[in-house]
């Protein structure tokens, strides 16, 4: 990752912002040997696009599908398999965003504004402040706890970040986003990162707690990890409703389970996904079995299939 960051930033000849853990890599919060991310996220902006793609193709990349919020690019040269866990010989995605948001459940909250410092050179920044840091942190774990996928290791970025912020930080990391609103998302991120790891962080801002809606400020008060990431294994009906602020929420989340938007092809790149039969079935042989029960996660069978079959050179 450090080696890859290098590249990019001495071929650069625009602004790029090192996103999320690759910041967290320069801070040096995490010791040499561990990796706090399983691939590198850039932030560039709209008119610098072509000049971003052309940067990374050069680098040895293809572009590979175009999500809503990034680009996905991928090595050309890389094994079909991929070994356990966060192994070095996993190939490292470059992940290109023009923005940064998240649907919470539905309506976008964005925080792009303020990321980037404007005195910016080419090359890959770090953030304007470790404040902006923390900001898209709490966003991008928000963003995870809605969907009911987030990682333990988003949680601990927060601990080890925060022990580093002052007051005025934790103000401005939770300052109103593009709703106008006090950073109402951080609560439940900020709950389940203070009952892991107890007297850590600060308190949450009045404010704050207060302008988070009231069902999800019930339930972040005692959800725990397994209830909020990939090991519950079913797959959850409506899993952001208690982020919704009313009914025509509720019943628009609905609307797109039942017409989803995510191509075909874009699944086949994630090999947890394309390892399962499940995503081979038509959506409305998905949706007759959530009659007849909750039907596991995919992600969550691939994880405890390949752990089952993990042998250790060692044991050889």
């Amino acid at each position: 990752v450090r080696g890859l960051l290098a590249r990019l930033h001495d071929a650069a000849g625009i602004p790029l912002l090192g996103l999320k853990g690759s910041a967290l890599l320069g801070l040096g919060v995490y010791a040499p040997g561990e990796r706090p991310m399983s691939d590198i996220d850039l932030l560039v902006s709209p008119g610098d696009m072509a000049a971003a793609d052309k940067l990374i193709t050069a680098l040895g990349y293809e572009a590979g599908g175009a999500k809503r919020r990034h680009i996905a690019y991928e090595p050309l040269q890389q094994n079909a398999d991929r070994a356990f866990g966060e192994h070095e010989d996993n190939p490292i995605k470059i992940e290109l965003h023009q923005a940064i948001a998240e649907p919470l459940p539905l309506r976008e909250i964005g925080i792009t504004a303020g990321l980037l410092a404007p005195q910016a050179g080419p090359g890959v920044n770090p953030y304007a402040s470790p404040a902006s840091l923390m900001r898209h942190l709490l966003l991008h774990a928000a963003g995870n706890l809605c969907s009911r996928s987030v990682r333990l290791i988003q949680l601990h970025d927060l601990v080890v970040l925060g022990s580093r912020l002052s007051t005025g930080d934790w103000a401005q990391a939770l300052a109103p986003a593009s709703d106008g609103r006090p950073a109402w998302w951080a609560v439940p991120p900020l709950r389940l990162a203070q009952r892991l790891f107890p007297g850590q962080l600060p308190p949450i801002p009045a404010a704050v707690l207060a302008d988070c809606p009231p069902r999800l400020r019930r339930a972040s008060a005692s959800q725990g990890l397994t209830d909020l990431s990939l090991s519950h294994l079913g797959i959850p009906r409506l899993p952001g409703a208690t982020w919704a602020r009313g009914p025509m929420e509720i019943l628009g989340m609905a609307w797109q389970r039942l017409h989803p938007q995510e191509l075909p092809q874009l699944v086949q790149r994630q090999h947890s996904l394309a390892a399962s039969a499940w995503t081979r079935q038509p959506h409305w042989r998905k949706a007759l079995s959530f009659l007849l029960g909750s039907p596991p996660r995919a992600q969550t069978l691939y994880s405890v299939h390949r752990a089952l079959a993990y042998r250790p050179t060692s044991s050889a």
